[in-house]
């Protein structure tokens, strides 16, 4: 969808700040403006000596139109205090102005993670089929390195933290920014040939579907059950804040290979152990152990919103079992939150579902059926005693 890059800077320096505080446990500040236009010799204001650059590509789209600046002296910064490196050795890093490799391979993950959230704000605000990733990440000398020649739009943000000050930049090529204004959707309107007339086939009748019989033993033996009924209420959870150790933590705990993210009780995403693993560094359990870099330990503190799947098919209390046996056919893998309002109030495990569909399909007179009657008789009990309150 269309969205004025204005708009798109904001909220792409709002989550940066939010990001590197999250990184580096420190507050930030971010000013931001538009900065300059035009081709290279244009925008050389903001192509500040061996800044770290790292290339965003969209994949089968463009890969050499977006680009990411950040001022070295903000990347030794930001390095040092994500690696938490003692104060004396931060300063004498900024002193020289040096990047070791362990500094190079924290800023390189800083803008893998930057790159996700950028990614993400593309896929909600202009168009959910891109998929941004990571190209090359690299300090550099001089802009004809990695700057093609072309037209480029700028966003530039001074950020502030503890006394100290650096610029961090966006960089579009004109065509990317086009894209994302829909400018270059609207042209392609205008100047679309009228489409061929083509050949109008005779409309078919169409074939009445065959009654599935598994869902009819279902209706018939289920005796009206709802999601409600079979939800189990405890449910493994964990905020969005929480890191990725704490996950794995609280999987342990919970011996479960899967949580889901809440706010409160707001269903946010869910993250699975897979989603974990993924995230922590290999270099911090055997046989790695011993190779591990101070790089690897960070991967501990990463959030766990970073990695969780924010899609997360749910249903209402009142669905039915073929309404939920269908949402874990579309791809529940590890259980289904059930929500009333958005909230979690429940959930029901794959494998709980599969049992009692099984029972239900093959089993005239099965224990769900005694369920079912239970949970009847159960209610009829609740009410006869409000009854006997009032």
């Amino acid at each position: 969808m269309p969205v004025k890059l204005g708009v798109l800077a904001k909220e792409l320096f709002k989550e940066t700040k939010k990001l590197l505080g999250d990184l580096c446990g420190i507050e930030f500040g971010i000013e931001y403006q538009p900065g300059p236009q035009g081709n290279i010799k244009d925008i050389e204001e903001i192509l500040w000596p061996e800044a770290f650059v790292t290339q965003v590509k969209i994949d089968e789209i463009l890969e050499n139109d977006f680009w990411i600046l950040i001022e070295k002296k903000g990347a030794i910064f930001l390095s040092s205090k994500m690696l938490m490196l003692p104060e004396k050795t931060a300063e004498d890093a900024l002193k020289k102005g040096e990047l070791n490799e362990s500094m190079l391979d924290a800023q390189k993950e800083i803008c893998n993670m930057l790159v996700g959230i950028i990614d993400d704000i593309f896929r909600q605000r202009v168009n959910d089929a891109w998929h941004l990733s990571q190209g090359n990440s690299f300090l550099y000398e001089n802009s004809s390195e990695f700057l093609p020649s072309q037209e480029y739009v700028s966003y530039v943000g001074i950020v502030t933290t503890e006394g100290f000050e650096f610029k961090i930049a966006f960089i579009l090529s004109r065509a990317l920014a086009d894209k994302i204004e829909g400018k270059v959707e609207e042209k392609s309107k205008e100047t679309a040939a009228p489409p061929e007339e083509a050949e109008i086939p005779s409309p078919e009748v169409p074939s009445q579907p065959k009654p599935d019989i598994f869902e009819t033993l279902i209706l018939k033996n289920s005796h009206g059950l709802t999601a409600e009924d079979i939800a189990e209420r405890d449910f493994p959870a964990i905020y969005p804040e929480a890191t990725l150790t704490e996950a794995l933590t609280k999987m342990e705990e919970a011996h479960s290979d899967y949580l889901f993210v809440v706010d409160g009780l707001k269903l946010m995403g869910i993250i699975t152990l897979a989603d974990v693993r993924g995230g922590l560094s290999p270099f911090l359990e055997e046989p790695f152990r011993e190779y591990c870099r101070p790089q690897d330990e960070a991967t501990k503190r990463f959030k766990i919103s970073w990695f969780m799947n924010t899609e997360v098919i749910n249903v209402s209390p009142e669905a039915s079992l073929i309404e939920v046996a269908k949402v874990a056919a579309e791809g529940a893998k590890y259980s289904i939150p059930v929500c009333y309002n958005g909230r979690v109030i429940g959930e029901i495990p794959v494998s709980k579902l599969i049992t009692i569909l099984a029972k239900l399909a093959f089993s005239e007179e099965s224990s769900i059926q005694t369920e079912a009657k239970q949970i009847e008789a159960t209610k009829a009990a609740i009410g006869s005693e409000a009854n006997n309150l009032n």
